[in-house]
């Protein structure tokens, strides 16, 4: 993505050659998927602001934005306190008799614009229907988790249609997971099961692999492997 720093851009590089050898063991693989998955929350963070600068600049006055890493959930409170932009945040170390109350108060206050949620800490038992677009700013390997999380907004008292914007990053691990996780909700959509929505209104990306390039073809067969288990320990 653009406006990464060259570190950044460099050890992004090196996740994705360590990515492509080699591995002794599932540990080495998994470890080394992890620092991958890391690096490339942080080459996002940049164009992640960016982002929902703008739709605040559009208008959009009620959304809810999704992050896994707390590098991320970090930097967007951080630029939307300096940018006077009422917020809340729940993440994992939010108390879970703060959470309904945060909830309540977003849901009903005009002063806040923007909820800052975790994947996996705010991905079930709230409801945040006043929102009217959900923004993940990190893909997930488990869809059933993003699937939950886009129901906090999908709520009873929802009267208007919820907008899902995916923010996926090419050069980075997203275009590994992506195609992945559309595969996955397909199969859960053949199977009758409700995820089925998600890969109703995905844009399909077909960037990801090419099969002449081996290194590339390498880090997608360990993907799936690991994908397959549904790994919820990415931090």
């Amino acid at each position: 993505p653009e406006g990464i720093n060259t570190r950044t851009k460099a050890e992004l590089a090196a996740a994705a050659k360590e990515m492509a050898k080699g591995f002794k063991s599932k540990q080495e693989q998994k470890e080394a998927l992890i620092v991958f998955y890391n690096k490339t929350s942080e080459a996002k963070i940049h164009c992640i602001l960016e982002y929902i600068l703008d739709l605040l600049e559009s208008g959009r006055q009620k959304f809810l934005v999704f992050a896994h890493h707390k590098l991320i959930l970090d930097a967007i409170s951080e630029e939307l306190e300096k940018k006077n932009v009422g917020f809340i945040r729940i993440d994992g170390s939010t108390p879970s008799a703060e959470r309904q109350s945060l909830s309540q108060e977003f849901q009903f206050s005009e002063k806040l614009s923007v909820a800052i949620l975790s994947l996996t800490a705010a991905n079930m038992g709230l409801t945040l229907s006043s929102a009217d677009l959900v923004v993940f700013t990190e893909l997930f390997w488990n869809p059933g988790v993003l699937m939950q999380a886009e129901d906090r907004a999908h709520r009873i008292g929802q009267t208007s249609s919820v907008d899902i914007h995916y923010l996926v990053a090419k050069g980075t691990a997203d275009d590994y997971l992506w195609p992945l996780i559309e595969k996955k909700i397909r199969v859960l959509g053949e199977a009758g099961l409700s995820e089925a929505k998600f890969s109703e209104t995905a844009e399909t990306t077909n960037y990801y692999t090419c099969k002449e390039d081996t290194k590339q073809q390498t880090i997608l067969d360990l993907f799936q492997r690991i994908f397959s288990e549904d790994i919820e320990d990415m931090d």
